[in-house]
């Protein structure tokens, strides 16, 4: 079976079993909102400049 990123996912059972928690937003809305938060505090000249690096840093 293969492993790696594409098989990796939040399981929040335990926290909704233990803390009675679940997220107030889904997945896809948060990542739209990360996503439009970061194009709304960059600047785009230095992100571009930085992301080749950034992409293999750890």
């Amino acid at each position: 079976m293969p492993t790696g990123p594409i098989n990796r996912v939040a399981d929040n059972s335990l926290a909704k079993r233990l803390l009675d928690w679940e997220p107030k937003m889904k997945f896809m809305d948060g990542l739209h909102r990360t996503i439009d938060w970061y194009f709304a505090t960059k600047d785009r000249s230095e992100v571009k400049e930085r992301l080749p690096l950034a992409l293999v840093e750890r």
